[in-house]
């Protein structure tokens, strides 16, 4: 079981560090963030 955990966080980490997952998280936060922001 412990193996698992750090099979999990060595991918996570990899996956964290990659342009477009970085992009990726930043642009979904902008659109919520004027999503919210817009009046109704």
């Amino acid at each position: 079981m412990n193996n698992l955990g750090t099979i999990i966080g060595f991918t996570y980490k990899n996956k964290v560090k990659t342009k477009s997952f970085l992009f990726t998280t930043l642009i979904l936060a902008l659109l919520l963030t004027v999503g919210m922001n817009i009046p109704i």
